[in-house]
């Protein structure tokens, strides 16, 4: 059978992953909204901060192993090396595993035993119930895109998770944020056993019939390295959110969150795309075809800056019209919103730099950049937001944002030609 590679799979594999992101997305806001609604605006801050915080837990404590696996598995299946594959797949569950489990204990026992406030206590408590599922969850993403099976992750985090906590809403008589939390890590548990089968189903066919082998070194030093950056990346992303809850409430911390989830809008297009193109940029990459990698990275800028742009125009005009799904206590905030959408809209512009840099080796230059970036963030919250609230968090995240895209932007147009193209250096 023929392999489909380069703009081809690309543009088959985008236009799955824009319907299923879209789906994803909108009922993703459906979720949220129904949250909002059902909660009011304390406990779904309650519910937004648990899962911040258990995101950027889950980001921090995989230790970038499940971004190194992606990258892994696409070289192996390019390659044809199923022993790797096979030994990578199981080195990689059992660090994340061990890893998430043991970090959701000491959570657990921190908010138990080193906290004093009550709503403290509680936020530790649900990002250590949800730690293990995200961490998982992750890894698994990662391994099905590094398998080309782009729809599958998708399906997965987009769309299950999302439907299942909607219908256990409607049905369920959910009034806190930890009743949503505890709907949201039920879904995760079935979702999670669902996704082993798929997995299974997923691998090569040469892959069940090999002995694993095993580098881990390498892996872990890859890992590490993409680690670095991944964790500033979600602490640039999602660090006001805590910052806001920590200094201002949870008032904030809800209407932050309304306010960038309608923002995610915009980046939903650069997500399908990411799906698709990182894998790809790494099959073409470790195949040595760089006029296909240097293609691929073309097409997917272009495709996502072009699909943001009707989110974007429409959020910049009419805010409201998408602030009222949340309820009337989020009103009032459309130029909230339309700070948060002027960052994303860049992120969207750059297209998937980020992949580009991961899937070639580059995540020393990568962490770098976004550490960088990462560490002023923090440091301006800490001056704006006592004085701006979440206004001023709202203007330093797309600031820095659009900073680090557009550094991010310019390595990768450098970066990709001296190693995506080195018969085209012959020729010159």
């Amino acid at each position: 059978m023929r392999r489909i590679r380069g703009i081809e799979a690309l543009r088959l594999g985008a236009r799955r992953s824009f319907v299923l992101m879209g789906a994803g997305m909108a009922l993703g806001l459906v979720m949220h909204s129904l949250a909002a609604r059902r909660l009011g605006v304390v406990e779904y801050g309650v519910f937004t901060y648990a899962l911040n915080g258990a995101t950027l837990g889950s980001l921090l404590l995989t230790l970038g192993w499940p971004t190194s696996a992606m990258r892994f598995v696409a070289q192996y299946r390019e390659k044809e090396e199923w022993g790797l594959l096979r030994g990578l797949v199981t080195r990689s569950h059992q660090v994340v595993l061990v890893v998430s489990c043991v970090s959701a204990l000491v959570v657990a026992l921190v908010g138990r035993y080193a906290l004093t406030s009550p709503s403290a206590r509680l936020s530790a408590t649900l990002i250590a119930l949800m730690l293990p599922a995200i961490s998982l969850g992750l890894l698994r993403i990662r391994l099905l895109r590094g398998l080309l099976r782009v729809s599958d992750s998708i399906v997965a985090e987009r769309l299950a998770i999302p439907l299942m906590v909607v219908v256990g809403l409607l049905v369920l008589p959910a009034s806190s944020g930890a009743h949503v939390v505890l709907l949201w890590v039920a879904a995760a548990l079935v979702l999670r056993a669902v996704e082993t089968a798929r997995l299974r189903s997923a691998r090569p066919g040469g892959v069940a019939d090999s002995a694993r082998a095993y580098r881990t070194g390498e892996w872990g030093r890859v890992a590490i390295g993409i680690a670095l950056g991944e964790v500033a990346r979600a602490t640039l992303a999602r660090g006001d959110t805590m910052m806001l809850g920590a200094m201002s409430g949870m008032q904030d911390v809800a209407v932050y969150g309304a306010a960038r989830r309608v923002g995610m809008l915009i980046t939903f297009t650069l997500n399908a795309v990411n799906a698709i193109a990182g894998p790809l940029l790494a099959s073409a990459y470790h195949g040595g075809r760089s006029a296909e990698f240097r293609r691929v990275l073309r097409k997917s800028a272009l495709w996502s800056m072009l699909g943001a742009l009707p989110a974007f125009t429409w959020v910049m005009v009419a805010p409201e019209s998408v602030l009222w799904l949340f309820g009337p206590e989020f009103r009032g905030h459309g130029s909230l919103v339309r700070v948060v959408a002027l960052g994303q809209f860049a992120n969207a512009a750059t297209g998937p730099v980020v992949m580009a840099l991961l899937m070639t080796g580059r995540q020393r230059r990568y962490s770098l950049s976004v550490v960088v970036v990462a560490v002023a963030n923090l440091a301006a919250n800490a001056f704006i937001i006592p004085m701006w609230g979440l206004y001023g968090a709202a203007w330093i995240a797309a600031g820095c944002t659009a900073s680090l895209n557009c550094w991010l932007f310019v390595q990768a147009r450098r970066a990709a030609p001296a190693e995506a193209a080195p018969e085209a250096a012959g020729k010159a």
